[in-house]
């Protein structure tokens, strides 16, 4: 009786990171850069009736997955939905000009525009870090999964 080994493939595993979804969104500057980067967002969180409004603010904005969803240098997924509020971005120190960028979301060309409008300037808004580590697959990849908001 002949004996073969059997290489059971390890079950694949991938990891996602912390998500944070935000139904009224706005523009802010990171008091503290990440590599250059100062750019960030802040939203109110869905919240259900009698609870107070929550307020969450990014650290800089490292990645664009695609228009709504973004990635934090402190390792959190941001899903913005619905237009941005021009006021509230307005009041942290952004022209109104950015609104025929951002109107919608982050657009392809985000760090141009972050460059112009945020990068090298020194202001007060202070941003909260969330202190979570950052998440990553088995191959090092980050991975963003708003599906699972669904």
């Amino acid at each position: 009786m002949e004996s073969h080994d059997t290489i059971t493939p390890a079950s694949p595993s991938s990891r996602f990171l912390p998500t944070v979804c935000l139904q009224d969104w706005w523009l802010i500057k990171a008091e503290k850069d990440f590599e250059g980067k100062r750019l960030a967002v802040a939203g109110r969180l869905p919240s259900v009736k009698q609870q107070a409004v929550r307020v969450f603010s990014s650290a800089p904005i490292i990645k664009r997955y695609d228009v709504f969803t973004l990635g934090t240098a402190d390792g959190i997924c941001i899903v913005i939905k619905g237009l941005i509020n021009k006021s509230r971005t307005i009041e942290n120190g952004f022209p109104s000009e950015v609104f025929s960028h951002f109107l919608f979301g982050f657009p392809p060309f985000w760090e141009e525009y972050a460059e112009k409008y945020v990068e090298g300037e020194s202001i007060g808004v202070a941003s909260r870090s969330s202190g979570l580590d950052e998440l990553t697959t088995d191959s090092g990849n980050n991975l963003c999964n708003p599906s699972l908001l669904k």
